[in-house]
């Protein structure tokens, strides 16, 4: 269902062993960590909204990737995960699923036998 990437790629060069690796398996799974939005009482809300359209630019994905690799979007050109992703098989857990992760989440842990 999707690793947190930022999170897996922040730890990996703190291993002191070096014996940390990441394995992507196709189809290669990818899913949205946060979710923005204007109050509809905003003061300025046209200031939110170019606020937003910058986070999806080239620019701001460039500084996300820079001070936390894989912290960019997936759906966004020339980022670190758009190019993770480029031209494989993805298996996309959209909004409209987002509702059933947690119990997704404990079928698989016990699927692997955790409990």
């Amino acid at each position: 269902m999707g690793i947190n990437l930022g999170s897996v790629l922040e730890v990996r060069p703190k291993d002191p062993t070096k014996g940390y690796r990441v394995k992507l398996v196709e189809p290669l799974p990818v899913r949205f960590g946060a979710a923005e939005g204007i109050l509809a009482t905003a003061v300025h809300p046209y200031a939110g909204l170019l606020w937003m359209e910058f986070q999806v630019s080239p620019e701001a994905q460039e500084i996300l990737d820079k001070h936390g690799l894989g912290d960019g979007s997936a759906l966004i050109p020339g980022s670190y995960q758009e190019k993770l992703i480029r031209g494989k098989p993805v298996s996309m857990l959209g909004w409209d699923l987002h509702q059933n992760l947690d119990e997704w989440s404990k079928k698989i842990v016990e699927a692997y036998g955790f409990r």
